[in-house]
């Protein structure tokens, strides 16, 4: 009974056993390891080395080699088959042979480290005979990667990015590299001259090459072209910033192959007339021919066999020269993000019901007429930097109901803002800036509908309606639908991340993502600059130069979170709202050219995060704040105010004229509730305690008993401490 009981626990263990042994590393290719590691240098931790990679876990002699960072093993044989060393920052030099004893290796990584520019060893290739993944890029190597010979004939991935070649030879490389599907080359000089081409056609006539990637080459020698008519089972070919120069570098029999599915070719020097070819490769999904500001001509009418029957996800023509009338089929080619942005279009088809584009860039062009209805459904839309002069129907508001972003920026616009808009319910940048909009804000943007709750702007985060002719008062309602820059949410980054001075629009390209943040052009801090990449604590309001009138609410203090303010050039009235200085996060305030009146509040000394200031042609009175905030804005910040004085401006203040004394927020003539609150909670506390002793006997006998208690473990020793 006892062995029959025993029998499954001592089969398992032997299984165990055995299945350990067997896979174990070989005691040779262990050694050759450890001598490997022992001839590099690691970076130093505690220096001021900026490091950016990983860190390798000690190799231990004592265990097998197939448990060590860095190394995997063939479970049945033992031996090592992949060995992954890169983002070390290795340093030293990679002459030792103890790598080539690995000779079942199938995978090795040495990307990303700092070998000292030494040539690739004559020899020792020719063991990895089982070698297929290859990564050397950024390594730091250098010289002619050896290939002849029928060293490395079964790579099938090859990755030589960042390298020195000397002048790479990719007819040689291809050639030589029978069985290679995938070749990474970024930032390498490569040579394509024709004198290659005679020793490619003595070999191979095509290859089986599926993914090329090319980005910021120099090809020194040479036409692109003549390597390509060879590869016609490329699936992605990538060759962003190298500069062709001249007309495009594929060929036009690519229109016959039948796997090419990724092609960029993001500023690449092309020139000439648009290659409207491309359209008829059947399997593209991503085409990218931006940033070509040479290139132009028209897109045809209509293209005989084109890609209408595949499905191009992501087509991007923007910032070239291209013009005329936006054909009708580029619409049916099942794109969901399109950018024809920073073009010279001229004109677009008004209904763009029939597509499935989900963001839809035309910003930049000169596109006239009615403003056309986008794609249902859309998340993006950007027509800004047009032509567009017509009032805009009533189904566009419907038709936008999911976007988070919408920008009609610097058009001409006309008409009323329809109500419909508050279907956009997700909308988090709204930029109407720069027409000729009319009437009032809609209603239904100055209150909240409980019923049907059509107003739910919470994630609005840039609101953009100046100069246009907007009217009427700005009730206190209206500023509380901006949840959103009143609280940030949990875990959102502190700040965007990169202001450009504009003097032309910024390209554009980027493909949608769930939390997506476009470039937007505002006027910060007193220029005209646009943020790239907006991230979600950036808080934006501009209503200036528009005929908004009445008094400021006090609730614009709410909008703790905002960081800029512009409400110049309109007929505001009134004080400025003393718990405007509640904003304490406000990086830039503008009130210019308006009616404001009385004093500025002194509470505005305590923004101290304000960096401009301009209260310029009001009638405000009093004497300026002098705390040290204030100090530092200029004169102009403060010029026609006839009854202001005191620093900056060189008008003095009466003697009888006392100071305002700087104040806190919140410590207006009103009640600042979220500090009273506190006040009222410790008095209501020591008010219970209190009654607690007095009226009721046993608790007043409870609360004796616990403050002998403190007195006799906490007090007493510490007394008797302090008079030894």
């Amino acid at each position: 009974m006892v062995c029959s009981h025993h029998f499954p626990s001592y089969l398992l263990l032997v299984i165990v056993i055995l299945a350990t042994s067997g896979g174990g590393c070989h005691q040779d290719q262990s050694a050759a390891l450890l001598r490997l590691r022992a001839s590099f240098r690691f970076p130093d931790r505690d220096s001021n080395f900026s490091f950016d990679g990983r860190t390798l876990l000690p190799w231990k002699v004592d265990t097998s080699c197939c448990t060590w960072d860095g190394v995997t093993c063939d479970g049945t044989s033992g031996h090592v088959t992949a060995l992954d060393l890169s983002r070390l920052f290795i340093s030293g030099n990679l002459i030792s042979s103890d790598i080539f004893e690995l000779t079942s290796l199938r995978s090795l990584s040495l990307a990303f480290n700092n070998f000292d520019a030494n040539p690739w060893p004559n020899r020792g290739f020719e063991k990895l005979t089982e070698l297929k993944y290859l990564d050397l890029s950024y390594s730091g190597l250098s010289g002619a990667l050896p290939v002849e010979n029928g060293q490395l004939s079964n790579l099938v991935a090859l990755n030589l990015s960042g390298l020195d070649l000397k002048n790479l030879s990719l007819h040689t490389l291809i050639d030589s590299l029978g069985n290679l599907q995938e070749l990474h080359l970024e930032e390498v000089n490569i040579s394509v001259s024709p004198s290659d081409l005679a020793h490619a056609s003595s070999t191979n006539t095509t290859s089986g090459l599926k993914e090329l990637t090319m980005r910021w080459c120099k090809i020194t020698s040479g036409r692109l072209d003549t390597v390509l008519t060879k590869l016609p089972f490329l699936s992605t070919l990538i060759l962003d910033d190298t500069n062709i120069s001249g007309p495009t570098p594929v060929p036009e029999h690519f229109a016959d192959f039948s796997s090419l599915a990724v092609l960029k070719l993001y500023n690449c020097g092309l020139t000439g007339t648009f290659p409207s070819w491309i359209f008829r490769i059947k399997s593209l999904m991503s085409l990218d021919v931006s940033g070509n500001e040479n290139l132009c001509g028209e897109l045809p009418e209509f293209i005989q066999g084109s890609a209408l029957q595949g499905s191009i996800l992501d087509l991007d023509l923007s910032s070239n020269n291209i013009g005329g009338h936006i054909p009708d089929w580029i619409w049916g080619i099942g794109s969901v993000a399109l950018n024809l942005s920073h073009n010279s279009f001229t004109s677009v088809n008004t209904n763009l019901s029939n597509t499935s584009i989900r963001d839809f860039d035309l910003h930049s062009n000169k596109i006239e007429g009615a403003l056309p209805l986008p794609p249902w459904g859309t998340y993006r839309v950007d027509y800004s930097n047009n032509h567009f002069n017509s009032s805009i129907m009533p189904e566009f508001w419907s038709r936008i109901s999911s976007a988070t972003s919408l920008s009609l920026a610097n058009n001409s616009l006309i008409g009323e803002v329809s109500h419909l808009i508050c279907r956009a319910t997700y909308i988090e940048v709204l930029d109407l800036s720069f027409n000729s909009f009319s009437g009032l804000i809609p209603p239904c943007l100055l209150k909240h509908n409980e019923r049907l709750e059509i107003l739910n702007l919470r994630e609005l985060q840039v609101l953009d309606l100046s100069s246009n002719s907007f009217n009427g008062s700005i009730p206190a309602r209206f500023l509380k639908q901006f949840k959103a820059m009143m609280v940030i949410s949990p875990g959102a980054p502190s700040m965007y991340v990169e202001i450009i001075a504009t003097s032309s629009g910024a390209r554009n390209n980027t493909v949608y993502r769930p939390y997506y943040r476009e470039s937007v052009t505002v006027s910060l801090k007193g220029q005209e600059t646009t943020l790239v990449q907006i991230l979600s604590v950036f808080m934006y309001i501009d209503l200036s130069n528009n005929n908004f009138m009445g008094v400021i609410p006090n609730a614009i203090g709410d909008l703790k979170f905002l960081k800029q303010l512009n409400l110049s050039r309109n007929s505001f009235t009134g004080e400025i709202p003393p718990r405007i200085a509640n904003m304490l996060q406000l990086e830039s305030l503008d009130l210019s050219y308006n009616q404001l009146s009385g004093e500025i509040p002194p509470e505005m000394a305590a923004m101290s995060f304000l960096e401009v200031l301009n209260l310029s042609y009001n009638h405000l009175s009093g004497m300026i704040p002098q705390s040290s905030q204030f100090l530092t804005f200029p004169n102009t910040s403060f010029l026609g105010n006839d009854r202001l004085c005191g620093k900056p401006l060189a008008r003095l203040c009466e003697t009888n004229h006392a100071p305002s004394a700087a104040a806190t927020p919140g410590s207006s003539k009103e009640l600042n509730w979220e500090f009273l609150s506190v006040e009222v909670g410790v008095v209501s506390g020591l008010a219970i305690v209190a009654a607690t002793m007095l009226l009721w006997g046993n608790g007043r006998g409870w609360v004796y008993w616990h403050v002998d208690k403190f007195w006799l473990q906490v007090l007493q020793p510490w007394i008797c401490r302090r008079r030894r």
